[in-house]
């Protein structure tokens, strides 16, 4: 059986960027890459204190053009982030607990991220 990782400390971050409308799936996918550059920026500084930190962000991986799974393993682990979601989080009820908007407004796309660590 595997041992699971505990953590002692969390911190959750967003980004809220405007679109041009509520169906504007590029500007949803331009405010999504640039979210997770800003995660990869976070999870580089708390990995060089922390290597096992954990980081989440938002639903799902867009790494690779072509996911290598199910046929071979992930081609950049450190990159992946699974969903916050994907571990019962409800990030929904924890943004408005930590004084954080969940919702930024009409035209406006908001992502989260969060990043599970040990002092």
């Amino acid at each position: 059986m595997k041992k699971c990782q505990a953590y002692n400390k969390a911190m959750l971050f967003t980004t809220a960027t405007e679109v041009a409308s509520s169906f504007d799936m590029k500007g949803w996918m331009r405010a999504r890459v640039e979210h997770e550059t800003l995660t990869d920026q976070v999870a580089a500084v708390f990995r060089s204190y922390d290597k096992k930190a954990l980081i989440l962000s938002t639903e799902g991986c867009t790494v690779c053009k072509k996911c290598s799974n199910p046929d071979a393993p992930c081609r950049f682990p450190d990159r992946m982030y699974p969903a916050i979601e994907g571990y019962g989080i409800m990030v929904m009820q924890m943004a408005p607990a930590l004084k954080i908007s969940y919702n930024n407004g009409a035209n406006t796309v908001t992502y989260f991220s969060m990043v599970l660590f040990n002092e």
